[in-house]
C-alpha cells in the first residue's frame, strides 16, 4: 500500500515536470520562435514600434540597441553586435533581445536579433539558443 502511494506521487511529480517543461514556448525550434516573432512584429515594422513591443513583454529584456550596424550571420547562426569577417550583415541597425530561458539538463538562453535598414524598417529576425553550462 505504501509503495503504491510513493509510485503515484512520483508519477504525479513527473507529469508536472513534463508539462512545465513542454508548456514553455521557448523550447520550440528557432524557426518556430522566429515565425512567432515575425507575426508579432512583421517585416517592415518601424524600429520604435519593435522596441515598444519588446518592452511591453515582461519576459523579454533588450541586451543592446545598435544604431551603427546590423547583426551578423555566420555559417553557425546569428552572432553578436560586431559583424566578423566572413559574416553577412543583416540591416544597418540592430537590437539583441533575451527572450528568456529554459532548463532541461542545462540552462538554455533564447536570444533574438532584429535587423533594420536605414529607414528604421525591420528587415530581418533571427533566433539563437545559447547553452549555459551552469
Amino acid at each position: 500500500m505504501k509503495r503504491k502511494y510513493i509510485v503515484a506521487i512520483l508519477i504525479v511529480i513527473s507529469a508536472i515536470i513534463i508539462v512545465t517543461i513542454f508548456s514553455n514556448p521557448l523550447i520550440y525550434s528557432e524557426s518556430i520562435i522566429k515565425n512567432r516573432l515575425i507575426k508579432e512584429t512583421p517585416l517592415g515594422t518601424n524600429m520604435d514600434t519593435v522596441i515598444a513591443e519588446i518592452e511591453s513583454n515582461e519576459n523579454y529584456s533588450i541586451m543592446y540597441i545598435s544604431y551603427d550596424h546590423g547583426y551578423g550571420i555566420a555559417r553557425h547562426g546569428p552572432g553578436d553586435a560586431a559583424v566578423s569577417p566572413g559574416e553577412e550583415e543583416v540591416g544597418k541597425k540592430s537590437i539583441k533581445v533575451h527572450l528568456g530561458e529554459y532548463r532541461i539538463t542545462f540552462c538554455v538562453d533564447v536570444i533574438a536579433y532584429y535587423g533594420f535598414n536605414e529607414e528604421n524598417e525591420l528587415v530581418g529576425i533571427e533566433v539563437a539558443k545559447e547553452l549555459d553550462s551552469i
